[in-house]
């Protein structure tokens, strides 16, 4: 069942930065795509390999929905975020984006 969530979730994202109007060229895009993904499996490395501070699932589709969320959802919401950050015209709207950014990191 978390398999289908996290598919569900990761077609819903990917298709949002589809159809959402994008302030960056596409090379920009995936220049910040690629750097956080980057980043998001080295932290993901550190924190599961080196500081064993989460257990590895041995069910491979829990693994698979965990690789979903780590190199398909965070990169494209953060993408997203960037993107409508830089199409905000108020500081009102730039704030309220931030804390929507900062709740997804919290979860």
């Amino acid at each position: 069942m978390g398999l289908v969530v996290f598919f569900f979730l990761a077609w819903l994202v990917v298709s949002l930065f589809a159809v959402i109007k994008k302030k960056l060229t596409f090379a920009e895009n995936s220049l910040i795509f690629l750097v956080i993904l980057i980043v998001s499996i080295n932290i993901s490395w550190i924190v599961i390999e080196e500081l064993k501070l989460i257990k590895r699932t041995q069910e491979s589709l829990e693994y698979t929905a965990y690789l979903l969320n780590r190199s398909v959802i965070t990169p494209f919401l953060i993408l997203i975020q960037v993107n409508l950050h830089l199409r905000c015209k108020t500081m009102m709207m730039k704030i309220t984006l931030m804390v929507f950014g900062i709740f997804h990191w919290c979860k």
